[in-house]
């Protein structure tokens, strides 16, 4: 009888269960090995066509109830995504840890990397790019796995918006006053009201010279989209633009085909709207540190940190097409940024890390 190898795959944040989806399509890695999904209730969906038995919990619980339950139901070995809100990641490795179970962890963005790991840290770090493995090396990690992000590189241009007498602009919030406030993440000198603002002054100063403007805000699934209402006041009730507000946990994909110009921070829908061929530029004003939009900080898209340049340019994208269309080209250069990780990234790092008669059961299934 072969031996099969028990893989456990973890997420509990929606960037690291879409990064690992991605993942698990590597050929031969579920195929090949008996694998599990632990995952809390919120990203859950992203896994439904993975067809694997799912432990899900609803809150993530203490360390010695998921030590527990790690060794009632042990694997033996973790991947797992990254996180800096509550610990459910950190407590996976510790279990994995007391139980000599070897764990990487796959990053999903260029950013925050070394609050992502507050505590304990896995045995090994997955990394999009060769430039994200050194920064891996320079904050202690010495195994380094380059995994790529299937579900970024996977993504194709979208189709060419019609033309249409309004300019239609996807506002992309983040939850960046909340952590800052609970002490999650460090300030940006600016929350996601005043990217916000910026942006539906530039809406209604081109929508009151004639040129419609719709405007819609797609709030970031932890954002308390009430707060951020009663944070904007005014400009939340435009006069000229058109406004729409989306909640809940609505795909980004849609919105941002539908978009002429996705404005926004930092977040992984706007290299996901430079993917899809929109115009991206991010809205940072005032900040007072680094910048963590990756296409900005490679020089494909702007960053706009004076709040006077941000309504200018933005104004001069919503009303110039042949802006928006060299906007569009400048942000080619992105896609082609992207490499692809060497072949089957997860098998070859099993096959390092594992016992012996397990690494002889992995050759035997690749």
């Amino acid at each position: 009888m072969t031996l099969r190898t028990k893989l456990r795959i973890a997420a509990r944040d929606p960037g690291a269960a879409n990064l690992l989806a991605g993942l698990l399509r590597e050929p031969g890695l579920t195929e090949g090995h008996e694998c599990d999904l632990w995952v809390t209730a919120n990203v859950a969906a992203y896994f439904d066509q993975a067809g694997l038995p799912v432990r899900i919990f609803e809150h993530p619980p203490t360390a010695a109830v998921m030590l527990r339950e790690w060794q009632a139901d042990p694997a033996d070995a973790l991947i797992t995504g990254t996180s800096h809100y509550e610990p459910f990641d950190d407590l996976l490795w510790q279990a994995a840890r007391t139980t000599a179970t070897p764990s990487v962890a796959a990053v999903d963005y260029w950013s925050n990397l070394a609050r992502r790991f507050p505590t304990v840290r896995p045995d090994s770090i997955g990394v999009i790019d060769p430039a994200q493995a050194t920064e891996a090396r320079a904050i202690g990690f010495e195994d380094i796995v380059i995994t790529g992000h299937p579900s970024l590189t996977a993504i194709n241009p979208a189709p060419p918006r019609p033309a249409g007498k309004a300019v239609s602009v996807l506002f992309v919030s983040e939850r960046i006053a909340a952590d800052v406030a609970e002490g999650v993440n460090d300030s940006y000198g600016f929350d996601e009201t005043d990217s916000f603002r910026l942006v539906m002054a530039a809406a209604e100063s081109v929508a009151a010279s004639g040129q419609p403007v719709d405007v819609t805000v797609k709030f970031h699934p932890y954002n308390d989209a009430d707060a951020f209402r009663d944070a904007v006041g005014a400009a939340g009730q435009p006069h000229n633009a058109r406004l729409v507000w989306v909640e809940g946990r609505q795909p980004i994909a849609p919105l941002i085909e539908a978009a002429d110009i996705v404005a926004g921070i930092s977040s992984v829908a706007l290299v996901e709207a430079s993917l899809m061929g929109r115009v991206v530029v991010s809205v940072q004003p005032g900040l007072t540190r680094e910048n963590m939009f990756v296409p900005g900080q490679r020089g494909f898209a702007d960053t706009l940190t004076d709040p006077k340049q941000a309504i200018t340019r933005l104004c001069e994208l919503m009303r110039d097409p042949a802006a928006r269309q060299s906007a569009q080209d400048r942000l080619g250069g992105f896609r082609a940024s992207l490499s692809s990780p060497a072949e089957a990234p997860l098998q070859s790092w099993l096959k390092r890390v594992l016992p012996t008669p397990l690494k002889s059961a992995i050759a035997s299934a690749s």
